[in-house]
């Protein structure tokens, strides 16, 4: 599940979206869209404007959620090296037309 820092948890409930940075305005909609148990979850740019170490662990919420979850993903993204890290087929389009495809082998985790 996303976790929010609990010693922060009633104060953010209180802001407006406005207030929140961008990963945790992520963290907040992957938890909202899980909490429904979707069969199939769609992330437009999921980590497009965020830094490099939220889109880590915004990915690595992915990765728990594919792991842990009957639930497929697909990923619409400009990012093909963070996406790469998620993603068990790859499809390239160009002007709405696939241009190339393929797969990735993921390490194994003990």
């Amino acid at each position: 599940m996303v976790s929010i820092n609990l010693l922060n948890k009633e104060e953010i409930l209180e802001k407006y979206p406005h207030q929140l940075s961008g990963g945790m305005l992520q963290r907040i909609m992957i938890g909202i869209v899980m909490a429904l148990q979707p069969k199939l979850l769609i992330a437009d740019e999921p980590t497009t404007a965020i830094d490099a170490i939220t889109q880590y662990e915004i990915l690595e919420e992915f990765i728990r959620i594919k792991k842990n979850k009957n639930t497929a993903m697909l990923f619409i993204t400009h990012d093909l090296g963070a996406i790469s890290k998620v993603a068990d087929r790859i499809l390239v389009m160009n002007s709405g037309r696939i241009v190339d495809s393929g797969s990735f082998e993921h390490e194994k985790t003990i």
